[in-house]
């Protein structure tokens, strides 16, 4: 005879009752979950239907302002292509002006351009030798790069055009005149300060400075024979 000890049996009953409980647990799980997720259901449903009720006037109210603007849009839209067709004139007028602003505006150089062309420039005249470099461009560029390096270069953005001008001190002085509003130019004499115009994509001034850059027009006379030049050292050349 087998004789089985009380401690085996209990331990069989305990597993034989905690199976018992994970399938009733899990069976009543899976039902509440169908049970909950009903639930959740109708209380989206009714809630989504409650806000579409409540705002369903404000609804209409901003889908009938919106349907008013493209009417008007439309209108006027019809409007303004029959003018076209009845005075075909002044909408080439229009159309030219229009044009060219946009053009304008586009190929607007910013200030970074400009301070790329005057550094490309210098390089260009450095590769040259003094006797045959031309000293208006040398002498143009630079002012310009004694004008940035003092910080006295200011950049102006007219929309359609960018003016460079010279400002009569830096914008880190903090000396009398320079915040002193009686002894600053007057909006007459700003002309003058003007060093370069940008507009197209090219800054004018700089362009006309630096063509011929190469050719030194004093190393040559009316006669077209060659002057003699004195060097640094006072030799002539």
């Amino acid at each position: 005879m087998i004789y089985i000890s009380s401690d085996l049996l209990s331990v069989g009953v305990v597993v034989r009752n905690l199976r018992a409980v994970l399938y009733l647990t899990s069976g009543y799980s899976l039902r509440m979950r169908g049970h909950l997720s009903a639930i959740n259901v109708r209380w989206i449903s009714k809630h989504f239907l409650g806000f579409i009720y409540l705002y369903q006037n404000q609804f209409k109210t901003y889908s009938q302002y919106f349907l008013n603007i493209a009417v008007d849009y439309k209108a006027a839209v019809s409007e303004m292509i029959a003018d076209m067709r009845s005075h075909p004139g002044k909408t080439a007028v229009y159309v030219s002006v229009l044009t060219a602003a946009a053009t304008l505006a586009r190929t607007n150089p910013s200030e970074t351009s400009f301070h790329v062309a005057v550094t490309e420039s210098a390089h260009e005249l450095l590769l040259l030798g003094e006797s045959i470099r031309n000293h208006h461009s040398d002498d143009h560029v630079q002012s310009l790069l004694q004008a940035s390096l003092n910080g006295t270069l200011r950049y102006s953005n007219c929309g359609l055009f960018s003016l460079m001008w010279i400002a009569d001190c830096s914008p880190v002085v903090n000396t009398y005149k320079s915040q002193c509003k009686l002894v600053k130019p007057r909006w007459s004499q700003f002309h003058q300060h003007i060093v370069d115009i940008g507009i197209l994509g090219r800054w004018h001034k700089l362009y006309q400075a630096m063509h011929d850059y190469d050719v030194n027009m004093e190393e040559w006379d009316a006669t077209g024979k060659k002057r003699t030049l004195a060097g640094k050292d006072g030799d002539a050349r």
